[in-house]
């Protein structure tokens, strides 16, 4: 079991706004009896040991302790991760899950299960850097065409590697912000009529350190109203525990927005 990377703290503010953004997603998009189908591009080494005897469950863990509590199934889960350490650290503890493959690199990958990827599953990707980012947003059309839902996160933070902070994507160049509108533009242009787009925003980090994280959930019509409602109370429950302005200030600039 890996100890817990340097630099992170499990069960952060971010950590708390994804769980409960994956935990509407997938309780509303899978059915009891029906098999599902879950794809991560990122899945780290899945679980962190905090301290000794204690763990943190990532989002693989937790979306399949979900999904087997909604359908009553194991779901077939498809989980990567590119870097080689992370990658044996995800095989141990995922040891003896059924209908499970562990994979390196998702872009290799995909290809192979698109026949599997229909509404009843999920493609999650998770990325901490821009260059993670960049194939989600060239494989998108792609995925949705299949008509399956799609949960991408993007801090506006990823990989700021030059001084403007700025990002080159076919040919185009994109600030923080400008890159994540480019993303809601791209996933409300591509997705299937009956799916929904929603986004949404909150910031995830306080200080100087400061930033704006975003959620884009594609989900089907019928469940975005409430998709929607339960991801501003995952968003919201991230709000600081002190101080009387932090709190307003966080409240402030949580934003949920919806595609055509």
């Amino acid at each position: 079991m890996a100890k817990i990377k340097v630099g992170y703290t499990p069960n952060n503010r971010a950590d708390v706004v994804k769980s409960g953004v994956l935990k509407a997603v997938l309780s509303n998009i899978s059915k009891q009896g029906v098999p599902f189908f879950y794809f991560e591009c990122h899945s780290g080494e899945g679980r962190y040991e905090k301290s000794l005897g204690c763990f943190y469950d990532g989002s693989a863990f937790q979306a399949r302790d979900i999904l087997k509590r909604v359908t009553s199934l194991d779901p077939e889960m498809v989980l990567h991760e590119i870097k080689k350490n992370p990658r044996a650290e995800l095989v141990k503890n995922t040891d003896g899950w059924p209908s499970l493959t562990v994979g390196s690199d998702w872009t290799k990958d995909v290809n192979k299960y698109l026949p599997k990827m229909d509404n009843n599953g999920l493609v999650f990707s998770d990325p901490t850097f821009f260059e993670d980012h960049r194939p989600i947003l060239e494989r998108a059309p792609e995925i949705l065409a299949t008509g399956i839902p799609m949960m991408v996160y993007l801090p506006e933070g990823v990989g700021v590697n030059n001084k403007n902070g700025q990002f080159e994507f076919r040919g185009k160049t994109y600030t923080k912000r400008e890159l994540a509108d480019a993303t809601f533009r791209l996933l409300d242009d591509k997705k299937p009529e009956d799916n929904a787009l929603i986004e949404v925003c909150y910031p995830a980090c306080g200080g100087a350190l400061e930033r704006i994280d975003h959620f884009y959930l594609v989900v089907p019509r019928d469940v975005s109203k409430q998709v929607k409602q339960e991801s501003l109370e995952a968003a919201l429950a991230g709000e600081p525990q002190r101080g009387k302005e932090a709190k307003k200030r966080y409240k402030g600039l949580v934003k949920v927005i919806e595609g055509s």
